[in-house]
């Protein structure tokens, strides 16, 4: 293999292992080609594992012979290319020393590459050949070459499955930060440095009847003048001061919309403290003000309903009724039911001689006892 031939196929297979970034791709790549290049019969690919320290477990092979599924640290020969972080060569068998480096009796040339990233360990490649001295100058030398070329690529590769993550997360974040945004009954409107629109969420698109195709513009063009004159001039203090301003109170109004509001301001700082727009959050106190009335509303639309059937009906009833009120509304409607008619004996010529109130005591003693009965079995 000449020089000019070794650069060629340092060019080619460099091609080829870049066109995936995929570690078990490039992987497969680096023992295809290098016993291809080498024209050895055997090529085997041992990594560190993640789950034991100890052996190195077979990735990819290639030949028709047996190989083991995975080679100890303390082999002798792996030992001795991560203590030197060198290409072992055993030329000839027979010798007594570095005879594991041959992975099948058949083979009787070898070679182990370590496949090193600084300091960092990601494997190491054996290649083995039946012939004699098969491994000579020009083929050790494209090893050597094409070993440090994969190691690097294997790290870029770590390395971009690593960004790839943290971009993963990142987006997780974002879907995750949107969607609290989108959920806010608050307005909440970023601008950018220059005033100009850069974000805001469903709710201050309703209010201030922004849509998409605003980002980007001014925001005295779009809702700043409906704010009124002071806190146009609050923003502005907080733009040039850089100071937080909390509860601003205002009315805003353009065209049909209107709006009490109270406004928080905040600078919008970068990670070196650049400043890179503001923070307006609004929180709409009209509509609050609609939402505390109607819970009001609803809560005294609950307490009429208990006072009202409460001594007459069973609490399951009730219950129904005050999650429902409309249940109670005048006109009523078509049930079948069980009514339970009694008829107090003597009540007539009872009450004919007696006060009211003192009717109304007995009444209601007979209510208490006849209630609990009917109310018991439903």
């Amino acid at each position: 293999m000449q020089k000019y031939s070794i650069i060629d196929e340092l060019v080619r297979t460099t091609n080829v292992l870049s066109q995936d970034m995929n570690k078990k791709s490039v992987s497969r790549s680096l023992v295809e080609q290098a016993l291809d290049i080498t024209r050895a019969d055997l090529a085997a690919l041992y990594v560190i594992s993640p789950e034991d320290s100890e052996v190195l477990p077979l990735l990819h092979k290639r030949g028709r012979f047996p190989v083991p599924s995975e080679v100890q640290l303390e082999r002798e020969s792996v030992d001795f290319v991560l203590d030197c972080r060198e290409t072992l060569v055993v030329n000839e068998p027979g010798r007594d020393f570095f005879q594991d480096i041959f992975l099948h009796p058949d083979m009787n040339s070898a070679v182990l590459v370590p496949l090193m990233n600084q300091s960092v360990l990601l494997g190491v490649l054996f290649l083995n050949a039946r012939s004699v001295q098969h491994f000579g100058a020009s083929r050790l030398s494209f090893i050597d070459s094409f070993s440090k070329m994969v190691s690097g690529l294997l790290r870029n590769i770590d390395l971009f499955q690593e960004v790839k993550q943290q971009l993963r997360e990142i987006e997780g974040l974002q879907r995750y930060q949107t969607s609290i945004f989108n959920s806010m009954t608050n307005l909440l409107v970023t601008v950018d440095a220059q005033g100009q629109l850069r974000y805001f969420n469903p709710t201050a698109a309703d209010r201030f009847g922004l849509a998409q195709e605003d980002i980007g513009r001014p925001i005295e063009q779009l809702f700043l003048d409906g704010l009124g004159k002071r806190a146009g001039n609050h923003i502005r203090k907080v733009e040039q001061t850089g100071q937080i301003i909390m509860g601003l109170e205002g009315i805003y109004q353009h065209a049909d919309r209107e709006m009490d509001y109270s406004l928080n301001i905040a600078p919008l700082k970068g990670s070196r403290g650049k400043n890179e727009g503001l923070t307006l959050l609004f929180s709409d106190q009209t509509r609050e003000r609609e939402l505390k009335n109607q819970m009001e509303s609803a809560v005294e639309e609950r307490r009429v309903v208990k006072d009202m059937f409460s001594r007459y009906l069973s609490s399951d009833i009730v219950h129904q009724l005050m999650e429902n009120p409309e249940f109670a509304a005048l006109g009523g409607a078509k049930k079948e039911a069980t009514i339970f008619f009694a008829d107090i004996c003597g009540y007539t010529s009872f009450s004919e001689g007696k006060e009211p109130e003192y009717i109304v005591e007995v009444l209601n003693e007979f209510f208490s006892v006849a209630l609990e009965v009917v109310i018991k079995y439903q």
